[in-house]
């Protein structure tokens, strides 16, 4: 993980220069993770795939997500930031807002991608349910970051057709995923109950056979 604790970030700027730089800096490392989390997710399946690993990767999703909600609320604090009374830094303050809602929306399309991509792999295996279950939750949490972007950036129509296609996209796949999940698990189930109907009859049948023979020596 390419930062320490979530508590780090839990502080309450409240000047735009200072929020600015929070979100800024919290941008910087929801990229940096995401790119964490695609080696990670890369070696899912193959020899280095240890549970170890998949704790390490569950934490810093996790982590990840809930970085992408602090500057999510960071940026609405700053739309409620009284601007500079001087016109011209009250241009620069905004261009900087932009800029920031901007990469925001890249790293949160970038991250979401990544999400995605883990939650296929987690999916192939009913004993990753759980994990799988959390991951789904994130990604959840992710929509509803894209849903406040929206409502930040409205006067930017092209990215709000994005952004809501993005959350459209993601919420099916969650919903296909988990509809997976119950079905792997079910026929997993099903294959179980079929092997004990065939331990008991192949044990009635030796049973039988046992007596005839026994018959046939007396």
């Amino acid at each position: 993980m390419s930062s320490g604790k979530a508590d780090r970030y839990r502080t309450q700027p409240r000047d735009s220069n200072t929020l600015i730089q929070t979100c800024s800096s919290n941008i910087q490392k929801i990229t940096q993770n995401t790119a964490q989390i695609k080696s990670m997710v890369n070696q899912l399946g193959t020899r280095q795939d240890t549970s170890e690993l998949q704790d390490r990767l569950q934490q810093i999703q996790h982590f990840t997500n809930q970085l992408a909600k602090e500057t999510s609320k960071h940026l609405k604090d700053l739309g409620a930031v009284s601007l500079s009374s001087a016109p011209s830094e009250q241009r620069q303050q905004k261009i900087q807002k932009d800029r920031l809602v901007n990469d925001f929306s890249a790293a949160l399309n970038n991250f979401q991608a990544i999400q995605r991509q883990a939650a296929e792999k987690e999916k192939e295996s009913v004993a990753r349910a759980r994990a799988g279950s959390r991951l789904s939750s994130d990604i959840l949490d992710v929509n509803q970051i894209f849903k406040d972007l929206a409502v930040m950036i409205h006067d930017q129509g092209d990215m709000i057709d994005s952004i809501e296609a993005n959350v459209e996209s993601a919420e099916v796949h969650v919903d296909r995923g988990t509809e997976q999940l119950q079905r792997a698990a079910y026929y997993q189930l099903k294959s179980r109950k079929k092997m004990c109907i065939l331990a008991v009859v192949l044990s009635i049948v030796l049973t039988i056979l046992g007596i005839i023979i026994w018959q046939a020596t007396k």
